[in-house]
């Protein structure tokens, strides 16, 4: 891993869009990203971050392990939406 490379924990990852515009940002100011870990529990949230990212997702946060890293991303969960 060189000095470039920002690691990363996404937490409650949903389909990885924080992720994703991130790891996008970095490489265009000339960072490499390396997520350690990431997790979320629904399951076709977790087909599509798989999709993405690759089969590195973890399914429960008990088997979190503290990791070094510089960023911990985390989305608050959606679970009612009202329109006015």
């Amino acid at each position: 891993m060189s000095q470039n490379t920002v690691r990363i924990i996404d937490l409650f990852a949903g389909l990885g869009g924080i992720r994703l515009g991130f790891e996008q940002a970095m490489k265009e100011i000339g960072f490499e990203t390396k997520c350690v870990f990431s997790s979320e529990i629904k399951k076709y949230a977790i087909k599509a971050y798989q999709g993405y990212f690759g089969n590195e997702m973890e399914l429960s946060m008990r088997s979190m392990k503290i990791r070094r890293c510089r960023l911990i991303f985390f989305s608050i969960p959606m679970t009612e939406v009202k329109t006015y």
